[in-house]
């Protein structure tokens, strides 16, 4: 939960894995409208449904990787299993 501090000691239930309205409308000042909202956004990569209203509906996490692309958290290159960890975990057993 996310303390409201306009309205002292009130809580404000958001969901933290979608962006709510007023993040939205501020990526896309000045545009107003859900559905030019929805075109600017898509422009820039962002992959945008509806809610049943009309208003977009965008994920956290992938607005954050299209708008932040040098701090992918995937690794590239080969990866290889921990064998000195699963040895390990079996002398302990």
């Amino acid at each position: 939960m996310i303390t409201d501090h306009e309205n002292a000691g009130t809580e404000i239930t958001r969901s933290r894995h979608w962006l709510d309205q007023d993040e939205i409308d501020d990526f896309c000042r000045p545009l107003k409208q859900h559905a030019a909202q929805i075109r600017f956004m898509r422009q820039h990569g962002l992959t945008v449904t509806r809610k049943p209203g009309g208003a977009p509906l965008v994920i956290r996490s992938h607005f954050e990787q299209v708008m932040n692309p040098g701090t992918s958290q995937a690794k590239t290159g080969k990866r290889e299993p921990n064998r000195a960890g699963l040895v390990a975990s079996f002398v302990r057993a």
